[in-house]
């Protein structure tokens, strides 16, 4: 949810620390400083600075969004991550991606990092997507006066 509500790399997800979120602000948002990446040839676990200075950022989300993360934070140290394995410590991505792509074929959560909707020109950033053809009404006959 997170992925999607953000816009976050897969590896700023992972990395994302507790001290890093703050849920008590009128717009809770985090800061995104560092990313966990899982070296291909060793398999070692390594946090790094985004790519680009841009990739430091600070980004909102819904209050919505903040419910779901209270329970991962709550407890947990300053520096603890945000998202653990299921037996605790780092996510692997090898391992996520072994049990995850097996459930959702195709789908991949680099795809995610381009699904948040622009920001509203008013800031709001619980607004209502535009319309899509399958929403909108049949359209009405057409009816000839002449």
């Amino acid at each position: 949810m997170l992925l999607v509500a953000t816009g976050l790399r897969w590896g700023e997800a992972i990395g994302l620390r507790a001290d890093r979120v703050d849920l008590l602000a009128a717009r809770p948002r985090l800061t995104v400083v560092e990313q966990l990446q899982e070296m291909a040839s060793t398999g070692e676990l390594v946090f790094q600075s985004p790519k680009t200075v841009k990739g430091r950022r600070t980004v909102s989300f819904t209050k919505k969004v903040a419910l779901l993360l209270a329970p991962l934070i709550a407890g947990k140290a300053s520096g603890e991550v945000v998202f653990t394995a299921p037996k605790g410590g780092l996510v692997r991505t090898r391992n996520f991606r072994r049990i995850w792509g097996a459930g959702v074929r195709g789908c991949r959560a680099s795809r995610l990092a381009h699904s948040r909707p622009p920001p509203h020109p008013r800031g709001d950033s619980d607004f209502r997507r535009p319309p899509i053809v399958g929403d909108l009404p049949p359209p009405r006959p057409f009816v000839d006066s002449s």
